[in-house]
């Protein structure tokens, strides 16, 4: 491919280049304060001197958040936990409902793509879920975090195409040794599905 080297392709380059440098600078410079603002002492930030350098050295802040504040070491190992166990959760259940669903002597096959296409376009929203999860008897659990979050319709789809487009014999050889459906999936499937399911897992997590 030959590169466009006119006038009028070299000042869009320029202007590209310009626009996408200010919106870096415009992303990181909150991040900069706010690094800033947490290494300085508390007069300084309460005095409104600090900008994108600390002023006098502090590391007040971070002691306190990790050493004596309980809530927010708990809040972290919270969120890892959530994090881990809800992305395995979400890996192992669409990958078992793609790959079943791409078959097409599976039973009633029809009526569990409509049930999956349909939330694609329709949402209950926030109200229903709540009232779902409370009728579940999950407020206040970890597992009001994960269950109503098991997976996505959207990551689905792209397992489900994925799982079509793999070469049939490959499962025939694996039936012809003994294996099952689930045998298949398991020792031929997915040990060449790394690319899907490491794409899928980190949308989910």
């Amino acid at each position: 491919m030959v590169r466009d080297t006119t006038l009028g392709s070299r000042v869009l380059d320029i202007v590209i280049h310009i626009v996408m440098v200010i919106v870096v600078i415009a992303t990181l410079l909150p991040v900069l304060n706010i690094v800033a603002v947490s290494l300085s002492d508390p007069q300084s930030v309460a005095g409104g001197e600090v900008t994108l350098l600390p002023k006098g050295f502090n590391l007040s802040a971070y002691h306190t958040i990790l050493f004596e504040d309980v809530h927010i070491p708990r809040s972290f190992v919270n969120s890892v936990g959530i994090t881990v166990a809800g992305t395995i959760l979400n890996v192992i259940l669409t990958t078992i409902t793609a790959y079943s669903l791409s078959k097409k002597y599976l039973v009633l096959r029809g009526f569990f793509m409509t049930y999956v296409v349909i939330p694609m376009f329709f949402g209950g929203g926030i109200i229903p879920l709540f009232l779902v999860v409370k009728a579940l008897g999950m407020v206040g659990s970890y597992s009001a975090l994960i269950i109503p979050y098991l997976m996505s319709p959207w990551w689905l789809i792209i397992m489900i195409s994925f799982f079509r487009s793999f070469p049939v014999e490959l499962e025939e050889a694996a039936r012809i040794d003994g294996c099952s459906d689930f045998g298949a999936l398991i020792r031929i499937v997915l040990p060449l599905s790394a690319a899907p399911v490491a794409t899928i897992s980190l949308f989910y997590a």
